[in-house]
C-alpha cells in the first residue's frame, strides 16, 4: 500500500518530504488537541483536513495505518512512561480524529474519495477560525511544535531505526 509519494525513496527517514510531512502531522495533532474543549471547531478543522486528504487520494484504510503508527511510536518512545489510561485516551482521541476526518468525505458507495470539487462548500478550516492577531507566525509555530515533540520524547529510550515499509508491514489494515 502506498501512502506517500516519497515512500519509495531509499532512506525515507532522511527524506525532506517525510520530515516535512511529519511536522505537519504533529502540528495537526497539536491543533486538534488544543481544540478539544471546542468540539465544533475541532470537528470543522478535522473535517476540512480530511477533505484535503481526499483530494490527495488518501483512502479510508490509510487512517488506520497512520493511527496505528502513531500508537506504535508513542508505545516505543514512552515505554514505561505511558500508563494504560493515557494510552487508552490517545486511542480514543485518534479514533475521534479519524471519524471526523472521514465523516462525509467518503460518502460514495464504492468508497472512492469525494474530492473538494464535489462538495458544495467546504467546511471552514482551522486557519480561518483563528484571527491573525492570535495566530502564531510560522516560525513561532514551528518552534512550539518542536518543543512539544521534544518534551513528549524527553527521557524516552531511543527507538530502534526502522524503514517505513517494515514499520507499515507490521500493521494490518481493517476496513473499518
Amino acid at each position: 500500500m502506498k501512502l506517500y509519494k516519497f515512500k519509495d525513496e531509499e532512506e525515507v527517514y532522511k527524506s525532506q518530504a517525510f520530515k516535512k510531512h511529519s511536522v505537519k502531522l504533529v502540528t495537526a495533532l497539536d491543533n486538534a488537541i488544543s481544540l478539544l474543549s471546542e468540539n465544533e471547531h475541532m470537528t470543522n478543522f478535522l473535517n476540512s483536513l480530511g477533505m484535503r486528504h481526499c483530494g490527495y487520494g488518501v483512502k479510508k484504510e490509510h487512517y488506520n495505518v497512520i493511527g496505528k503508527s502513531i500508537m506504535a511510536t508513542l508505545d516505543s518512545r514512552l515505554a514505561d512512561n505511558f500508563p494504560p489510561s493515557t494510552r487508552q485516551a490517545w486511542i480514543s482521541f485518534l479514533k475521534t480524529m479519524q471519524a471526523s476526518m472521514i465523516s462525509d468525505n467518503y460518502e460514495r458507495e464504492d468508497d472512492s474519495p469525494v474530492v473538494a470539487e464535489d462538495k458544495e462548500k467546504p467546511p471552514p478550516s482551522f486557519s480561518n477560525q483563528v484571527s491573525d492577531k492570535t495566530r502564531p507566525s510560522k516560525e513561532e509555530s514551528s518552534v512550539q511544535t518542536k518543543k512539544k515533540v521534544s518534551k513528549l520524547t524527553k527521557g524516552a529510550s531511543e527507538a530502534p531505526s526502522m524503514r517505513t515499509e517494515d514499520m507499515l508491514a507490521q500493521f494490518e489494515v481493517s476496513d473499518a
